[in-house]
């Protein structure tokens, strides 16, 4: 696959994969959530406010899936190619899992 930074800065990309077996038997929870002052402008009427934090999974290491390259740096405007690759075969893991979360979320350098 083609990824395109469409930016005028740098970005960092790396990839993750999350197996779905591997989410699904996990016991964390998605979110922190806890009761924080307010500093927006409605403050007055609501000094309080619910901060939600997102908890991020651990990434799936044993993955069917792969993609290469797993890091790299992006200039501005510059177009680079990703390699997924899927190997059914791999051992530990059972025909007909085979649902993951392929993400990469990018950073400014």
């Amino acid at each position: 696959m083609k990824v395109k930074n469409t930016g005028i800065r740098a970005v960092e990309l790396e990839w993750k994969i999350f197996d779905k077996v591997d989410l699904e038997k996990s016991e964390n929870d998605i979110f922190n959530v806890a009761v924080d002052f307010n500093n927006g402008f409605d403050r007055a009427e609501n000094p309080y406010r619910f901060a939600f934090e997102l908890i991020e999974p651990e990434e799936s290491y044993e993955s069917i899936y792969s993609i290469e390259p797993k890091y790299t740096v992006m200039g501005p405007r510059e177009v680079q190619t990703f390699t997924v690759t899927f190997s059914p075969d791999k051992p530990g893991k059972l025909a007909g899992q085979y649902s993951s979360i392929v993400m990469a979320t990018p950073s400014l350098t």
